[in-house]
């Protein structure tokens, strides 16, 4: 696909390192801190990404819904970058739990740590030319 961008994203979190990578359809992140197998990816079909005014929202469950009702995500928040050369940005990620309800209900988020990240967004070599 052209013009399509390869974001790499680096933060920390209780001393711990934080590496993200996205692009199109996947997302990894490898973080002992956040994940408790330390090391995850997601395909296209387990992310919701939705374009917002200010930039890209990623989100993957990272828990599904447990006996109590709680599900716990992943969400990354990328600027719009241009998909000319290579750009540096700063970027946030967002662990939450959300409290499940019935199904015509909006779930209710029940705490999130936030993470500031440092990254850049360049053209994925593999759709050069």
């Amino acid at each position: 696909m052209k013009n399509e961008l390869v974001y790499q994203l680096r933060g920390s979190a209780a001393g711990s390192d934080i590496r993200l990578k996205y692009s199109k359809g996947e997302l990894t992140v490898d973080s002992k801190e956040l994940l408790a197998e330390g090391h995850r990816e997601w395909r296209e079909g387990d992310l919701t990404v939705e374009d917002t005014r200010i930039g890209r929202i990623i989100t993957a469950v990272v828990i599904p819904i447990t006996r109590a009702g709680l599900r716990t995500e992943f969400s990354l928040l990328l600027p719009f970058s241009s998909p000319e050369g290579t750009s540096e940005f700063t970027a946030v990620a967002v662990m939450a739990n959300v409290r499940m309800t019935t199904t015509n209900s909006p779930s209710i988020p029940e705490g999130h740590t936030i993470y500031p990240l440092v990254g850049s967004a360049s053209p994925n070599p593999a759709n050069a030319g």
